[in-house]
């Protein structure tokens, strides 16, 4: 991900949300701030899922503490 604000972003908490509403909560771990700038860094999440609920389509939400900024990606399940 790459940080075109311009103060450092940290991810505290991810959740997928179905097509359904149903949510999912996710672990999020990155190796540090994402610093303003043209270079990326990555951040990895984890979910939990059922076979056949990995096949939905999701949107993907990741927060800073306290839920100030966010981001949010969307796209179908390819598990």
């Amino acid at each position: 991900m790459k940080n075109e604000s311009l103060q450092p972003w940290t991810a505290a908490s991810a959740e997928l949300v179905s097509e359904d509403g149903a949510r999912h909560k996710l672990s999020v771990w990155q190796q540090g701030p994402i610093v303003p700038g043209p270079e990326k860094q990555r951040i990895v999440v984890e979910a939990e899922l059922m076979h056949a609920e990995s096949r939905d389509t999701f949107t993907l939400k990741l927060w800073e503490e306290g839920r100030v900024r966010s981001i949010t990606f969307g796209g179908k399940g390819i598990w």
